[in-house]
């Protein structure tokens, strides 16, 4: 496990600083949507585990405009088009909701939309207009290294001195 974890580490981490400062928005746009989309998955299989029925879809793309309207408008254009992608995704999944036979899943379901868009979206936009910034990009390895090193350091104090078992039915590894 290890191993894997370290070699991903050394193929990821060149691929992600070269896209951070590669003056060109498309790359790091890129893998900021690809990075969102593989969030949005892992919150709809969430969802979907407590049987909700989220539009993955709708979530995608609400998630994927918030990024690029971010990454991609002038500065001033920027929070106009996140409220209208908002307010957008907003009455498709109300009307998506209100199509359907089962009105009050629909309603949970849309929800769970907005939530994750908002969620996803909103944090997708914060780091795109962070590498906006004369000195985004180094602030982004700050914020990324620190969250590696923290990810890391858990690891490896979870397999020095962790005994009992935190959640043995979501992660059996992760230990108190």
């Amino acid at each position: 496990m290890l191993s894997l974890r370290l070699l991903t580490a050394l193929v990821f981490l060149p691929v992600f600083l070269f896209l951070l400062f590669w003056p060109v928005p498309f790359g790091f746009l890129g893998l900021l949507v690809l990075a969102m989309g593989v969030a949005a998955w892992e919150m709809h299989a969430l969802f979907r585990h407590r049987r909700l029925r989220v539009s993955l879809a709708l979530t995608l793309t609400g998630v994927l405009a918030l990024c690029a309207s971010a990454s991609l408008l002038p500065a001033p254009a920027v929070l106009p088009a996140a409220l209208g992608v908002i307010v957008a995704v907003f009455l498709a999944a109300l009307f998506t909701a209100l199509a359907g036979a089962d009105v009050e899943q629909g309603m949970l379901g849309a929800m769970g939309v907005v939530f994750s868009v908002l969620l996803l979206g909103v944090l997708g936009m914060a780091i795109a207009l962070l590498r906006r910034q004369a000195w985004g990009p180094w602030w982004i390895v700050l914020l990324f290294g620190f969250s590696w090193l923290f990810d890391a350091g858990a690891y490896f104090a979870g397999r020095a001195w962790g005994r009992r078992a935190l959640a043995p039915r979501l992660s059996p590894s992760k230990t108190w």
